[in-house]
């Protein structure tokens, strides 16, 4: 299965980015304990929240999404964050393990959908990137920035 590599960034000492696709990730539970891709992620997502794994009343409660200080409208539910655009709001997650971070985000209708990997973890990316990836998801969802 191919699978793409995850780098650290600015580590000491390092001459560039460090490989760290080797490392455990037993040290964090259950955080990036499966190898998967954009279309595993896109198909999960897809799944969910078109209600095709869990029944109508438990997607409902998922999705009661409590705002998050400072998110600019952004909640978050059980396990998925709400995440309101010009268009449509969008529902997924972010994920930042050491030399990964995604973002998958999709419509309860499954239409318009965004999956954005990076192989760098968030906390080494500049405000400059992780604002291109949040467009990026609102250009995959909305079709415009």
């Amino acid at each position: 299965m191919p699978y793409a590599h995850g780098y650290l960034l600015h580590q000491p000492g390092a001459p560039g980015p460090a490989d760290a696709t080797v490392m455990s990730p037993s040290w964090a539970g259950a955080a990036g304990g499966i190898v998967s891709t954009a279309a595993d992620l896109a198909r999960f997502s897809t799944a969910l929240l078109t209600g095709k794994l869990l029944p109508a009343a438990q997607l409902q409660q998922m999705m009661t999404a409590i705002p998050i200080p400072g998110g600019q409208g952004v909640g978050y539910g059980l396990g998925v964050q709400s995440l309101p655009l010009s268009c449509v709001t969008a529902w997924g997650h972010q994920g930042s393990f050491s030399g990964y971070f995604s973002n998958a985000f999709t419509t309860t209708t499954g239409s318009n959908q965004a999956v954005v990997l990076v192989n760098a973890d968030a906390g080494t990316l500049s405000q400059q990137q992780q604002d291109d990836i949040i467009n990026a998801v609102i250009i995959g969802i909305c079709g415009s920035g």
